[in-house]
């Protein structure tokens, strides 16, 4: 005969009885999920004594499940197929998973995942600073390993979190690169007689996400009202390249200037052969990132002369001459965000163009263009009110002064 209820068990075994309690469902298989303790005893008293002293520490977060032999990397690698994995996208897991392998298994990875101290996560941070990883890395790496250990606190394989405990490196805020007018003028000059001419000028002049603008459908773009509805990006699904949702997996409509509509009318008009993307390959497909910017953006920023050229050694260890360039594809989108925001567009707008989830991302990330806009606002507050008191007037009420 067995006791149960909805939240535990009472199972007779002939060394007397097994008590399992429930803690949630698996959720890959969707199976019940318990954590069980032997009492011996031929007492049912003593083992419902057992369930309920359970049952209590369960709603107190104190019960664990009974010492799991897994390490820090075999829980971490059940973490990252069963629970991250369903929720972020390939190239995410990717990375998590790149960041664990170099950066957490070789110093914590054979740690039992029950001893794992705050003092052996500080200690891991301080080494790879020391080897010369940056603080953005190591913070990286610490959100990561936070987010399985958080994970193994719900699932009952510990009682707490050890990496909440931990300090960490003061992060760096890196330098935003973005073209000035002159600069993007020069690139779309050196751009005219490439074939994704239109593209830079797209991405230029919307602020779109590299995936986003190799996304983009004919179907997205209405002429009439000169606008592109964003509603897809294109890369890492899984372990192929294919559409997704946008970052934010919110949809948003960008009006277009009057010049680039009519490009991209142009555009259509002598695209060689019919299709539903805007940006085809020649086999009518969507552009890998990494081409375009091998083959087309890195090109046009040395025809286009934004960069230098630097002395390296080659294959032979003879010297010879490198074109370097500070700045990515992805750089033309804060450079349309930077011109807006430095022309005195309301940053709230220029937020929706770049199809942030709220404004203060925005301000947060531009925050360098904010200086020379407060000195334009004060000087526009000088040309609007007079701040100067007439010579004529006194500075103290005679007539208050006893």
């Amino acid at each position: 005969m067995a006791k149960q209820s909805a939240r535990g068990q009472i199972l007779e075994r002939e060394y007397g009885f097994l008590v399992r309690v429930f803690i949630e469902r698996d959720p890959v298989t969707g199976k019940r999920k318990y954590i069980n303790q032997k009492v011996r005893t031929t007492r049912k008293k003593e083992a419902e004594q057992v369930l309920t002293a359970m049952l209590r520490k369960l709603d107190m977060g104190e019960l664990l499940q009974e010492n799991t032999p897994m390490t820090v990397q075999e829980y971490i690698e059940h973490w990252l197929v069963t629970a991250a994995k369903p929720k972020v996208g390939g190239k995410t897991f990717k990375t998590y998973s790149f960041y664990m392998k170099h950066y957490v298994y070789s110093q914590l990875g054979n740690t039992k995942l029950g001893k794992l101290t705050p003092v052996a996560i500080q200690t891991l941070y301080s080494q790879l600073l020391s080897n010369g990883l940056s603080p953005a890395t190591v913070v990286y790496a610490h959100n990561v390993l936070s987010s399985a250990l958080k994970q193994a606190v719900k699932w009952r394989m510990l009682n707490q979190n050890p990496a909440q405990y931990v300090d960490l490196p003061k992060r760096q805020k890196t330098e935003m690169n973005a073209l000035s007018q002159e600069q993007s003028e020069a690139l779309l000059e050196a751009a005219k007689s490439d074939r994704l001419y239109t593209f830079f000028a797209v991405m230029l002049g919307t602020g779109l996400r590299p995936g986003e603008a190799v996304a983009l459908m004919w179907k997205d773009f209405d002429p009439m009202k000169s606008t592109l509805t964003i509603q897809r990006s294109f890369g890492d699904v899984g372990e192929v390249h294919d559409f997704k949702p946008t970052k934010t997996a919110k949809g948003r409509q960008i009006k277009l200037p009057e010049n680039l509509t009519k490009l991209l009318l142009e555009h259509k008009e002598k695209q060689v052969f019919s299709s539903y993307l805007i940006f085809p390959t020649v086999n009518n497909t969507p552009y890998n990132e990494r081409n375009i910017v091998n083959r087309h953006f890195k090109p046009l920023l040395e025809k286009a002369k934004l960069g230098e050229y630097v002395t390296v050694k080659n294959g032979k260890g003879e010297d010879t001459l490198k074109f370097t360039s500070p700045y990515r594809l992805y750089d033309l989108r804060h450079t349309h965000a930077t011109l807006l925001l430095k022309a005195g567009v309301n940053p709230k707008i220029v937020s929706e163009r770049l199809g942030h989830s709220s404004v203060r991302i925005t301000l947060d990330i531009y925050s360098h263009v904010l200086p020379g806009m407060q000195d334009e606002a004060a000087s526009k507050l000088d040309l609007m009110l007079t701040f100067q008191r007439p010579e004529t007037v006194a500075t103290v009420d005679t007539q208050a002064v006893n």
